[in-house]
């Protein structure tokens, strides 16, 4: 037999009192006219059944698994499944929020699962339990370098109510972090702080992302530090020319070991910024690879292009956008960085990493995991880049 929780909520009845109160209450009860008793109906028929089908991560069913539930901002006493993994929870309100989370006998699994009530009935639904995960990522500063022994800290959603981090690290000489302990379906966010005298230090945040099935790690990527966002001037001088991202830029073949011609990205984002005057938002290939890019993928593009002689020196001004990142480099030397899709960032190019003759435009693009898909995952980069001739 199942096990069963009901948000209705009674107080026993002891002695005869409560025996006459219930025999006065079922006559009561008989008693109604026919559309009273049609409201009382409509009204149980109003709440919604949900009948849980809890699994272990073998595909095994989840016997006597712990199950939580909260809705509305409160939480009933937790449940026990039955030798099947089989629980249900009645009476829930219809058209409201609510969250369950399970936990196997042993406490090794769990999961957690958001829904929207239904309306009104009966719903049936499986809930897998997986093994605690693992989020890892990397700090940068505004150069581009590793952030090293920087805290960082895991925060559950808010339903966790929880006063304390769901788990913290250390970035290591190269600036990553791992952090153990996610469950299955839940959402979190990483942040990262770095005290500095005598005024505020750096932060790093991420978008709250949602571990959605399994596979032991998820993949937060590369957090830049946050801070005042600003577009900068134009330098002032004579425009000599101006390249932009298209089908003449190239990306690096790892399989092959050879540079290929750049695509324009399949399906842009309706979010994205708009791409520069002149370009185009570009990718590796014109549909998405399920094997390479369900965890997202990172693609070196470079353009190539020529500088003539000039008895003034040129400098550059970048606008550019990225999903989700992109680090760029000129002639193997740092440039700047975006984690910007809905809007296009500017980066003024010195004037001392420009040669004449062939220079190199590099940009490290980086696509993090889905939170919602497996593959279809639209990835991609636009720029300009003008170039200015500008006095000493």
């Amino acid at each position: 037999m199942q096990t069963a929780i009901s948000f209705v909520r009674t107080r026993p009845q002891f002695g005869r009192l409560a025996l006459l109160l219930g025999f006065l209450l079922m006559a009561g009860t008989a008693a109604l006219s026919p559309s009273t008793r049609a409201a009382a109906a409509q009204q149980q028929a109003d709440t919604a059944t949900y009948e849980i089908f809890l699994l272990r991560s073998n595909g095994r069913p989840a016997a006597k698994a712990v199950l939580r539930v909260m809705a509305e901002e409160s939480e009933l006493p937790a449940m026990t499944a039955d030798d099947l993994g089989r629980a249900k929870i009645e009476g829930l309100p219809p058209g409201e929020s609510a969250f369950f989370l399970a936990s196997s006998a042993d406490g090794r699994e769990k999961a957690f699962m958001p829904v929207l009530v239904v309306p009104e009935g009966t719903e049936r639904t499986t809930l897998r339990l997986y093994p605690a995960g693992v989020v890892r990522g990397e700090l940068l500063d505004e150069m581009g370098r590793p952030a090293s022994e920087v805290t960082v800290s895991l925060s559950g959603w808010e339903w966790l109510q929880e006063p304390e981090p769901a788990g913290s690290s250390v970035t290591n000489e190269i600036g990553r972090f791992e952090i153990g302990g996610l469950i299955a379906g839940a959402y979190y966010t990483v942040n990262a702080s770095e005290e500095s005298a005598p005024g505020p230090g750096r932060t790093w945040r991420s978008s709250p992302f949602r571990t959605v099935g399994w596979d032991g790690w998820y993949d937060v990527g590369i957090l830049l530090p946050e801070g005042e966002e600003r577009e900068l001037e134009r330098p002032e001088g004579e425009a000599a020319d101006a390249i932009a991202s298209g089908c003449d830029d190239e990306w690096f073949d790892l399989h092959n070991r050879e540079w290929r011609p750049a695509v324009e990205t399949y399906d842009p984002n309706r979010a994205w910024a708009p791409a520069p005057e002149g370009a185009m938002w570009i990718w590796r290939a014109g549909r998405p690879d399920p094997a390479t890019e369900r965890y997202g993928a990172t693609v070196e593009f470079r353009k190539l292009f020529s500088v003539g002689p000039s008895e003034r020196r040129v400098a550059g001004y970048l606008t550019i956008a990225a999903d989700d990142y992109a680090a760029v480099r000129l002639n193997g030397q740092w440039v700047g960085q975006t984690n910007q899709f809905m809007r296009t960032v500017s980066i003024v190019v010195s004037s001392e990493l420009m040669r004449a003759g062939e220079n190199e435009l590099r940009f490290t693009v980086r696509n993090i995991p889905s939170m919602r898909r497996d593959f279809y995952n639209p990835t991609g980069v636009a720029y300009r880049l003008e170039l200015i001739e500008v006095s000493e």
